[in-house]
């Protein structure tokens, strides 16, 4: 210690003490050949190699120095925690895992800086589903976008939240998903680093409350009110709402109430406020051929602004159409005689299966030929589905008939009724003719004296034992009402009484059969035709004290020329007690 070292002068790595060998001579030596002749001198290598070697070493250098200066710039970075590992920027986004569509939707963006470096800048982008309306944000997003916010200065170990609302609209079962970004640059340093988060939401229910009121059941041709009511059950407005209607094919609109948007079966709503309803009332009628059941679809959503409808509650009802009928029969005799009755039988059943009440029908009567042109029957109370009833009533023909009257057509119909405690109309109706048949009718008297009191027969009178008394008889035949062709008149002459003559050609006698007959072709209507013949009696003790009989009772048949049919009239047996001879006194008894 306390020796002070001693420097020495280097020059070209040579030392001054030139009595030693210097280090020089030894890498020359190193070179040198013991061949003189092959040596190659080292000592005058050109000045290329020289420069060569100069770069080698300068690169050689500066690399060093890079990575001297890399290491330190690391160290230092890593001193002062500049780095930002995986995991120490963190980013979540939180949600209710259902919404009803069309409801809010609160969402929340929480980034963290857990590292112990600040951010000097960042965005944040969120990636939202189709159905997804922005409402509002806390803070605001950047200018002109609804999912986009930059955010600076976060210090180490700082914290943030971006609060957003918004209305999901989607249908039952969707799953929304949402995706959030934050690119963010570390202070002092100029790389941009990302990391992500992401949530999904399902659409458990829609608020878009749907209400329909339809009748179970109408009647053909009765008016049908639909009526449906969208109610907004969510804290925000429903913009864009459809509904759209499908209608049965039997159905015919006649009125909407508000008149839909498009056509007849589409409205749309621009803005229904939260807890608002809106109200749509159609009306129209099932046709009379439409199927028993008939089924309306209603279809209400949000459209979207490609127009597709996000469909969010559907209605189907089914209407069941009653067709009332009242089933009427009708039957009346074929013909009917002037002053003579005509009864109506009526069933009336209900084949419907709907029950019909306050049924009251009525007959109209034409041809004036009976008396009152119109009636109405008692009431019907209730005609339950499948249920029947009777009814009678009897109309009397005009005596005499009207002129030209020919028929009575009776017409049965519905004149009130009720369904459901409304008015029905029933078109159902029957129609009965019954013919007007001409009056046929035949007299048959016995006569001694004609009304001037002239003789006409001949013998006793009273009749007398063993003795002949002639009478004459009498024909009368009228035709009423209506024109009568093949016209008989007959009776036959009972044991005792024998044929005597007949000045009238048309009548004739059958002696085989004991028979009188008188034959007119043709009467006109109201027209009375005359005929007579001659009989005689000769009574027997076994007669005596009696009337004797001088004809059996006296038929008349016709064809009547309005119905065609057969026609008959019929008087009754001829005496000796000739009540209306002016010139008999006695009472024709047989007297010996």
């Amino acid at each position: 210690m306390g020796k002070k070292r001693h420097s020495k002068s280097v020059q070209h790595g040579v030392s001054r003490d030139s009595t030693k060998p210097s280090k020089h001579d030894d890498f020359v030596n190193l070179y040198r050949s013991d061949n003189a002749s092959d040596a190659v001198d080292m000592t005058t290598l050109d000045r290329g190699s020289q420069k060569k070697r100069f770069f080698t070493i300068l690169f050689t250098a500066v690399v060093g120095l890079s990575v001297v200066a890399a290491s330190l710039g690391y160290l230092a970075f890593s001193k002062n925690r500049l780095t930002v590992s995986p995991g120490e920027v963190t980013l979540t986004i939180e949600a209710d895992k259902t919404v009803a569509s069309g409801d809010q939707l609160d969402l929340d963006i929480h980034y963290t800086n857990s590292s112990a470096a600040g951010i000097s800048k960042g965005a944040i982008e969120l990636v939202v589903p189709a159905g997804f309306y922005f409402v509002s944000s806390d803070p605001v997003p950047a200018d002109g976008t609804e999912n986009h916010w930059d955010i600076s200065d976060v210090p180490a170990g700082a914290e943030g939240t971006i609060h957003l609302t918004g209305q999901v609209v989607g249908q039952v079962g969707d799953i929304k998903d949402f995706t959030a970004l934050l690119t963010y640059t570390p202070v002092n340093f100029s790389s941009d680093f990302q990391t992500s988060a992401n949530t999904s939401v399902t659409v458990g229910e829609s608020i878009m409350k749907l209400d329909v009121s339809v009748p179970e059941q109408v009647r053909s041709g009765e008016e049908l009110s639909y009526v449906f009511t969208i109610t907004n059950a969510a804290a925000l407005p429903l913009v864009n709402a459809k509904a759209v209607m499908t209608y049965p094919a039997g159905f015919q609109v006649a009125s909407a109430d508000p008149k839909a948007t498009q056509g007849n079966a589409t409205w749309l709503f621009e803005q229904i406020d939260p807890n608002a309803t809106t109200t749509v009332t159609v009306k129209g009628t099932m046709s009379a051929e439409a199927d028993a059941e008939q089924e309306f679809i209603l279809q209400t959503g949000i459209e979207e602004a490609n127009g597709f409808l996000n469909l969010q509650a559907e209605d189907r009802h089914t209407v069941k159409v009653i067709n009332p009928e009242l089933s009427l029969t009708m039957t009346a005799p074929r013909s009917a005689q002037a002053g003579g009755e005509v009864q109506y039988d009526i069933t009336v059943s209900n084949p419907s299966k709907i029950a019909i009440t306050d049924i009251t029908l009525a007959i109209e009567f034409s041809g004036n030929a009976v008396t009152g042109n119109a009636t109405t029957l008692d009431p019907i109370a209730e005609l339950k589905p499948g249920d029947e009833t009777s009814l009678t009533y009897t109309a009397v023909v005009k005596d005499p008939l009207p002129e030209s009257a020919s028929a009575i057509t009776a017409t049965l119909s519905v004149d009130s009724a009720q369904v459901t405690g409304s008015d029905a109309e029933f078109s159902e109706t029957v129609e009965v003719v019954t013919t007007l048949q001409g009056t046929l009718e035949v007299t048959a008297e016995g006569r001694y004296f004609s009304d001037d009191l002239s003789r006409l027969g001949s013998g006793p009178l009273p009749p007398t034992v063993g003795k002949t008394t002639s009478y004459v008889i009498r024909w009368s035949v009228t035709a009423g009402g209506a024109a009568m062709s093949d016209v008989m008149v007959q009776t036959t002459l009972p044991d005792g009484t024998s044929f005597v003559e007949s000045a009238d050609d048309a009548i004739s006698f059958d002696a085989a059969t004991n028979i009188v007959s008188w034959s007119l072709e043709k009467m006109e209507a109201g027209s009375i035709q005359a005929g007579s013949f001659t009989v005689s009696v000769t009574p027997t003790k076994s007669d005596v004290n009696k009337l004797m009989a001088l004809t059996n009772e006296t038929v008349a048949t016709a064809t009547d020329a309005n119905s065609g049919e057969s026609v008959q009239a019929q008087d009754n047996k001829v005496t000796t007690n000739l009540a209306n001879d002016p010139g008999a006194e006695d009472d024709g008894i047989v007297v010996e």
